[in-house]
């Protein structure tokens, strides 16, 4: 899949869960009972993890830039750490739980929008660069990281349109 369809894929993901799924929430905290917790619990791992790669992509895309280093990475990321933690993460957003499901969709969309906005326009050279600042171990290039979302993203759209009786 070129690179351009990757981006369409995960654009795909955010349209789907507001045109099919995004209707039939309720405001209800927590998502409510039933298969709408489920739900929310599922739209809340996929903000959860979106929250962390959004830093670690940024992290990898300016490690494969030739006049920054990785002391002045640390340094404008504010942290040594290659992977931001989702308690790192949670402490500028609150947990799924205390929100409505459509504010946890919500976040989740303006999370993949940073990835996207840092993925559009990078050079093939960009999405194929061996990080020194790998997310995780199979994770070591931008194409690598967008793979894995992408299957993640599918897992979880599986999920919820199980539980919602929507059609894929």
């Amino acid at each position: 899949m070129a690179q351009n369809d990757k981006i369409d894929a995960l654009i795909a993901t955010v349209r789907e869960l507001n045109h099919q799924v995004r209707p039939k929430l309720t405001e209800e905290i927590g998502g409510g009972s039933g298969n709408m917790a489920e739900v929310h619990a599922i739209l809340g791992e996929m903000r959860n993890r979106e929250l962390v790669l959004s830093h670690g992509v940024k992290r990898m895309i300016l490690s494969a830039r030739a006049d920054i280093d990785d002391t002045e990475i640390q340094h404008m990321m504010g942290t040594t750490d290659n992977r931001i933690t989702l308690e790192q993460a949670l402490e500028i957003h609150q947990d799924v739980s205390a929100l409505p499901t459509r504010v946890v969709m919500s976040e989740f969309a303006s999370a993949r929008e940073a990835i996207l906005s840092l993925l559009r326009g990078l050079p093939d050279s960009a999405w194929e660069f061996k990080s020194t600042q790998a997310i995780d171990k199979g994770q070591e290039t931008v194409i690598q990281v967008v793979d894995s979302l992408l299957a993640e993203d599918k897992k979880a759209m599986d999920k919820i349109h199980q539980l919602m009786g929507v059609a894929a």
